[in-house]
């Protein structure tokens, strides 16, 4: 970590906003992939599959005689 801090020190300002980028880069990009198979996974299995608030709130709506 020591060995970081020396080499920051001595990189020049586009260095440092170079590297500032490619850091953000490596850690959206999985980050991104991730959030779109999760949309293209729950978006595949097609609207049967999908519950809207309504009929969640329906189907677990307790007995009318309570």
């Amino acid at each position: 970590m020591r060995d970081w801090v020396e080499d920051w020190r001595r990189w020049s300002a586009a260095e440092r906003v170079l590297a500032v980028a490619l850091t953000l880069l490596l850690i959206s990009l999985p980050l991104a992939v991730w959030l779109w198979a999760d949309e293209k996974v729950r978006t595949a299995a097609g609207p049967s599959h999908q519950v809207s608030g309504l009929h969640y709130q329906e189907a677990h709506r307790p007995p009318a005689h309570l």
